[in-house]
């Protein structure tokens, strides 16, 4: 695109996180051109939310927008860019995982900006202060994305593809997976006709601990006792459930492995 501010955008995605991002870029003086979807009803319903031009084909998106964003799932991205097709403006996408340069097919500036936040359904996306993962081709696309994305989050870090993957490997350790672990807690608990809420107060205390520097120091439990007797009651608890006898052996070992390795614990569980 021509030296100059970014103003114009086509949006392509209709899912939580450009269904959540789409108010904020018009509250922030941005116009978007159009939104493109596969689903029309809800594709239909963002563009109308945003007074955008509503199209199912990225094949007959404008070519006079200044930014293109692919706000959709990782598989997506490259099937996408493919159609789209060469643009002028900035071609952007926020994978954590996708290499930028499959963005090449739309636009020779391109850029990533990883948004290191979860987006479930039904609930509001809030961008201020989440840290926005920062990568582009060349030193003025760079400059452009990182003030729109400090618009949006105020909070951008410049980043390497490698970098990038590794933050995105450390969230799914620190969210997707305790997010797991607090799904099955629930569901042993509901077997046993037990209120799901009585974990409530626990799970804020460990998020809180969680912000410190180094979180492995408030691990407490059996794993960490070398507590041999509780270890083995709660794994024949678990024979009904094979797949989470297995997870619990190898978190289990695994925390008797990191505290091992600063020669605290001797012995196994």
């Amino acid at each position: 695109m021509a030296a100059g501010k970014i103003k114009t955008i086509v949006l392509f995605g209709a899912g939580n996180l450009a269904s959540g991002l789409a108010p904020v870029l018009i509250r922030k003086g941005y116009r978007i051109l159009q939104v493109c979807n596969r689903s029309e009803a809800k594709g239909r319903a963002l563009a109308r939310k945003v007074k955008a031009e509503y199209l199912s084909d990225p094949r007959k998106v404008t070519g006079e927008a200044d930014l293109y964003l692919l706000a959709v799932s990782d598989d997506a991205i490259p099937g996408l860019a493919a159609k789209i097709g060469k643009k002028q403006g900035i071609a952007v996408h926020f994978s954590g995982t996708r290499k930028g340069d499959v963005l090449g097919r739309i636009s020779a500036s391109w850029g990533v900006v990883y948004p290191v936040q979860t987006f479930p359904a039904g609930r509001p996306a809030g961008f201020r202060g989440v840290p926005f993962c920062l990568e582009a081709k060349e030193a003025g696309t760079a400059k452009l994305l990182a003030e729109f994305a400090g618009k949006i989050s105020g909070n951008v870090i410049p980043v390497t593809y490698v970098q990038r993957k590794t933050i995105h490997l450390a969230a799914v350790f620190a969210n997707n997976f305790p997010n797991f672990m607090a799904a099955i807690a629930r569901e042993l608990l509901l077997e046993k006709g037990l209120p799901a809420e009585i974990l409530h107060p626990l799970i804020k205390k460990t998020l809180a601990g969680l912000r410190e520097e180094d979180p492995f120091r408030n691990q407490t439990g059996p794993a960490m006792r070398g507590d041999r007797a509780v270890l083995e009651e709660h794994l024949a608890m678990l024979k009904r459930h094979p797949s989470f006898e297995k997870i619990y052996r190898v978190l289990t070992e695994n925390i008797i492995q990191f505290k091992k390795r600063d020669g605290k614990l001797q012995g196994t569980a």
